[in-house]
């Protein structure tokens, strides 16, 4: 899978885990939730995370 597929399902992922709000709704405590989530519950490495 090619890095800008990448980036849009992320992106995607991102606006449906907050309930489909736009991005610019959800804050810097919605952007922690999210990658927390990644850490925890999908074992997504820190690299992964600091990319996201």
């Amino acid at each position: 899978m090619g890095t800008e597929k990448r980036c849009v399902n992320g992106i995607k992922r991102f606006i449906i885990f907050h309930g489909k709000r736009h991005p610019l709704h959800i804050g810097e405590h919605g952007v922690s939730r999210f990658l927390s989530r990644l850490a925890i519950k999908k074992q997504v490495s820190a690299f992964t995370q600091n990319q996201a």
